[in-house]
């Protein structure tokens, strides 16, 4: 599909053939992978050219010519909750991408964790898994693929690319309704990316490393404010009603709100651990 472009020597004669200088590479005998065929073509891999070629001054963005799947996971509980998202078809550029990553991390959180849980979505990190069972990964640690089925760039990433997008600029894009310039992918470049699906679901004898995006959580104020007031929200009124049969007893009236806040100091812990 895509051919290697020979230039010939200035000194031979016109339409003169150069000779062959090895094996083909497009063919599968040569022992060449489709990943090099795309880095030759895209020049992939190298740190100083980005993944699109000029033409005419429009951007073509290599998303617009080929399949490319993300993995995309997220914590829950003891589980890790995954899917994958593919680029090509109906994402090519930054703000499609956000628009399904925030759809795919609702649908991951499931609705009750999603609106009530006092944790909220704040970045993804790069994350290297391994899958041990079917449909089962190991969270393995923070770090960027060096297989030659993940494309990226720049690659290999520079002294401050790594991660190759800060917490900041993610949690900017994901709550942004709003691309700026549209229809670019430079935030789509940086995140990697693998030539063939992931085959989670499927039994394959070994382990399998991966590389994907892992959902980073982080506490909502508002929330835990809000859920303050509700569990709270019984001793108050309880105390409230006892002072205005006027008893002046504030202590017996205090007593559920200082039972309530007792239990909720000892119980926060383990219960917010339970609701990310």
């Amino acid at each position: 599909m895509y051919r290697e472009h020979v230039h010939a020597n200035p000194g031979s004669s016109k339409g003169q053939t150069p000779p062959p200088t090895g094996k083909s590479k497009s063919t599968t005998a040569s022992g060449s992978t489709p990943f090099e065929d795309l880095s030759r073509t895209f020049n992939v891999g190298s740190s100083s050219k980005p993944l699109s070629r000029q033409h005419g001054g429009s951007s073509t963005s290599i998303y617009r010519q080929l399949d490319f799947y993300i993995l995309f996971c997220i914590n829950k509980r003891s589980q890790i909750q995954h899917t994958q998202i593919q680029t090509r078809k109906h994402i090519n550029n930054d703000a499609d991408f956000m628009t399904t990553l925030r759809s795919e991390y609702r649908r991951l959180r499931g609705l009750a964790r999603y609106y009530l849980s006092p944790f909220i979505f704040s970045h993804c990190s790069f994350v290297k898994y391994t899958r041990f069972y079917v449909n089962e990964l190991a969270h393995i640690g923070p770090s960027l693929p060096t297989d030659s089925s993940y494309v990226y760039s720049p690659r290999p990433p520079g002294p401050h690319d790594d991660p190759p997008i800060s917490p900041h600029e993610f949690h900017r894009r994901f709550y942004s309704n709003h691309c700026n310039p549209c229809g670019r992918g430079e935030a789509l470049d940086r995140i990697p990316k693998r030539l063939k699906p992931f085959q989670v679901n499927l039994h394959i004898n070994g382990r399998e490393d991966m590389w994907g995006l892992q959902v980073e959580l982080r506490p909502s104020f508002l929330r835990i404010l809000i859920w303050q007031i509700v569990i709270t929200a019984g001793g108050w009124v309880f105390m409230a009603w006892w002072l205005s049969r006027g008893k002046a007893d504030l202590q017996s009236a205090a007593v559920p709100i200082t039972i309530i806040l007792s239990a909720l100091i000892a119980l926060w812990v383990p219960l917010s651990e339970a609701m990310k």
